[in-house]
């Protein structure tokens, strides 16, 4: 080995950053947020066949702060930056030589300029590259505890040397290093704090919508209007023995109605309807994701009847068997809740995809999302009410013909309709500021046929397609 680092934090050091971290008082103080190891900054330079031995304790740091970070007083992350220089090398070389020279302790997932590393007790690693930079960091925060920091040191040292070493073959030593740790800075999140996360993950709402409002979806609006009747009046289900489902999954193209539909069964149940943001429940601290997921169906369940409405689902419940650690837990707390759900009755869970394959199968099962709704792309006869529905108070004449718009339609979806009448609208929109006519007429069905016939070509990448033109015209 051309590199070489060893640990030099006895026992009683990783007690002390136990304690710091640990610290409440402390890491409210200015100066007072991090572990710092050493404050000396360390600059080296591979030599052929060199033989370095650097202790932890003399890896010191180029910015303000320290090695080892803490965010809420019970996680912390710790991050060693690489910063490498080479007229030949690059980091795609790098990945290359070390596809086949993966340490033994890791199942590794390699990237285009990353290198995700997971060994057995759920610790995980990234080694990632941006310009000449490589970080070797834990991925995600770890639960503070002794035991985890010390497997976290050990295990980010190793793969400093390990990817050091690499820069420096692959590089055919014309490589000049520069190894640095540094934190990513002290946050401490307050109940005020974590209580805006959680308001902006779950948002409630009594929506107005109505079944009769959405043209289209016959089949799905037959089911959920009598799952709706249920969860308004569950001893009707209980006269026969129904049980209501634990979950819905509406899957289906996008833009066919689906959030819409389960708006609609929340009005007519007179539920509270918790939308979802799953951008927002999908944290980036380490634990912080199961934590919101728990709390979206605590707050249901004491608000019944309720249901929670999870749009784009299949970016939260993904497959397992290829999905990050923090994947891995929201999904299990999602199985945990499902099934844990005891007032049942009163809580239906609601989720949309338009890529159910990419739901993980232990959520299809029964007892989860025990109904699988297919929301399909509208009929003629359902565009034409589409068409019908969204003219309704606009600047329309009563006289277009939504039949021959229908007809001319095929293929869109409730949300391609919507769209189209905007564009007519703001054709005429436009033209009553250029030319400064205030009498300008409605928009007629002329008007609407060309906004379709644009907005195909425009959605499917037809302009200029010959065939297309003639087959729509």
């Amino acid at each position: 080995m051309a590199f070489r680092i060893t640990n030099a934090i006895s026992e009683e050091d990783y007690a002390a950053i136990i304690d710091k971290l640990s610290d409440r008082k402390a890491l409210s103080n200015e100066d007072g947020g991090h572990f710092r190891v050493h404050e000396d900054q360390l600059d080296v330079k591979i030599l052929d066949e060199s033989e370095l031995d650097i202790p932890l304790a003399h890896m010191g740091e180029r910015f303000e702060g320290g090695q080892i970070a803490t965010s809420d007083c019970e996680n912390y992350g710790i991050r060693v930056t690489v910063a490498y220089e080479s007229r030949e090398n690059s980091f795609s070389v790098v990945l290359e030589y070390m596809k086949d020279k993966v340490p033994a302790v890791y199942t590794a997932r390699f990237g285009r300029k990353m290198i995700d590393l997971t060994r057995a007790g759920g610790a995980s690693y990234r080694i990632s590259c941006i310009g000449t930079d490589i970080y070797v960091s834990t991925l995600r925060e770890r639960r503070l505890g002794r035991e985890f920091l010390k497997v976290d040191v050990e295990s980010v040292l190793g793969l400093v040397e390990w990817v050091v070493n690499a820069v420096y073959e692959s590089g055919k030593q014309e490589i000049e290093l520069e190894l640095t740790a540094r934190m990513r800075g002290p946050r401490i999140r307050n109940r005020d704090q974590r209580r805006r996360m959680v308001e902006r993950a779950i948002k409630l709402e009594k929506p107005e919508m109505t079944f009769s409002d959405i043209g289209g979806c016959e089949g799905a609006k037959e089911e959920l209007l009598l799952l709706g009747h249920g969860l308004l009046k569950p001893e009707s289900f209980k006269k026969w023995g129904i049980s209501l489902p634990r979950g819905i999954l509406l899957h289906g193209e996008p833009g066919t109605g689906k959030t819409l539909l389960a708006k609609a069964m929340a009005n007519l149940a007179k539920a509270s309807l918790y939308c979802v943001s799953v951008a927002d429940v999908m944290s980036c601290y380490y634990g912080e994701s199961p934590k919101l997921i728990a709390k979206v169906f605590e707050t249901a369940q004491k608000n019944t009847p309720s249901i929670i409405l999870f749009d784009e689902i299949d970016s939260l419940l993904q497959q397992r068997s290829d999905a990050h650690e923090e994947t891995v837990r929201v999904v299990s707390v999602f199985l945990q809740k499902m099934d844990g759900i005891k007032a049942m009755d009163n809580v239906i869970v609601i989720g949309t995809t338009n890529r159910m394959e990419d739901i993980d199968e232990a959520m299809l099962r029964p007892g989860r999302f025990d109904k699988i709704i297919a929301v399909q792309l509208p009929d003629k006869a359902a565009r034409q009410e589409i068409f019908r529905l969204h003219c309704k108070g606009k600047r329309v004449e009563d006289a277009v013909d939504h039949g021959l718009m229908a007809e001319k339609s095929d293929g869109f979806s409730g949300a391609d309709i919507a769209e189209t009448i905007q564009m007519s609208l703001g054709r005429k929109l436009g033209e009553e500021l250029s030319t400064g006519n205030a009498d300008i007429g409605p928009v007629d069905t002329k008007d609407m046929l060309e906004s379709i016939g644009e907005y195909r070509k425009r959605r499917d990448g037809t302009l200029g397609s010959e065939e297309n033109q003639m087959r729509y015209a």
